[in-house]
């Protein structure tokens, strides 16, 4: 069998392809095969638990602004809800920071 070409399959090959998957298929060769036990999958954060997050003790990172920052993008209006929830916790520089941190993101 040549591999390197590109053929169409001819209806004797479709037909014995079939027949064959159908066997199989009765014969219980394919039971259970997409019943694996599931993957739970983390849901990363929503924006609601980003601003629930915020607190005078938390440590403020890039990763943090920047998720701000991929929220403002999709909801615009966010990174002010965010900046002023930090400002109320007691951090007076985070506009700052925010500006800082995502400056080299602004395509304007």
């Amino acid at each position: 069998m040549n591999l390197s070409q590109r053929r169409p399959l001819t209806d004797e090959e479709a037909e014995k392809m079939f027949y064959c998957m159908e066997q199989a298929e009765r014969s219980g060769m394919f039971d259970n095969l997409f019943c694996r036990e599931q993957v739970v999958i983390e849901v990363p954060a929503s924006r609601e638990r980003l601003l629930q997050s915020i607190s005078p003790d938390m440590k403020l990172t890039k990763g943090f602004f920047r998720k701000i920052y991929g929220y403002e993008l999709s909801f615009l209006g966010f990174r002010e809800q965010a900046i002023n929830a930090l400002d109320t916790a007691g951090c007076t520089m985070a506009r700052a920071y925010y500006n800082n941190e995502t400056g080299c993101f602004s395509f304007g």
